[in-house]
């Protein structure tokens, strides 16, 4: 644009100075040349500007809409862990309930002496205690839905506390070569952290299921 009207004021002061060189028809072409491209770049230089508005109210509605989804999904994801923890929570209450469970570990002594040999029979009585204890819990959390654990895995995820035991009956059996230990106990189960993250996968999976996916 500079360089056309450069152009122009050299041809007015050509035409001034030279008169025959430059008829008046010629000139006033040269005028109207410059008027419509000073004009079509009026014409531009607005669109420019609008368009340059337009892309800069994009851009911040679009990074206003950005933060606002940003936000909607830190609040979901917020919502989702507290009612998944509580969800999780509530289910390890029910499996934690504690349970008298009546069990009989049997150690055949060999080498061991007296005490080892009746020490090892309480033990694997309380292990079975255990274990018993923990029977409700592994077929409470095979039947749920998603789980990608094994009953096998479940059964090893799951862990059990004895609050109280009793002995019912002891003694040498097998011609004296084990010894038996029958207890009665409180047990009470839990769960361990593989089984605690399966059980927090599987609340969040059905929470989902329930209202149609995240954000």
């Amino acid at each position: 644009m500079q360089q056309a009207e450069k152009k122009l004021e050299d041809a007015q002061k050509l035409a001034r100075s030279n008169p025959d060189l430059i008829n008046k028809d010629k000139l006033d072409e040269l005028q109207n040349a410059h008027k419509t491209a000073h004009e079509s770049k009026k014409e531009a230089d607005g669109k420019i500007a609008r368009m340059t508005e337009v892309i800069g109210k994009n851009k911040t509605e679009y990074a206003q809409a950005y933060r606002e989804l940003s936000n909607l999904r830190s609040q979901y994801d917020n919502l989702m862990e507290r009612i998944v923890n509580r969800m999780v929570a509530e289910r390890q209450a029910d499996y934690k309930k504690s349970q008298t469970v009546q069990a009989t570990g049997i150690v055949a002594c060999g080498k061991l002496t007296v005490d080892d040999c009746k020490e090892a029979a309480l033990k694997e009585a309380e292990r079975q205690a255990i274990e018993q204890g923990a029977v409700v819990v592994v077929n409470s959390i095979t039947e749920i839905n998603n789980s990608k654990l094994t009953r096998d895995q479940i059964r090893s995820s799951v862990v059990g506390k004895i609050e109280s035991r009793k002995i019912l009956a002891k003694g040498f059996v097998s011609d004296d070569t084990a010894y038996q230990i029958k207890i009665e106990a409180v047990v009470t189960p839990g769960v361990g952290r593989d089984l605690l993250e399966q059980m927090q996968q599987t609340a969040r999976f059905e929470i989902e299921q329930a209202i149609g996916g995240g954000v």
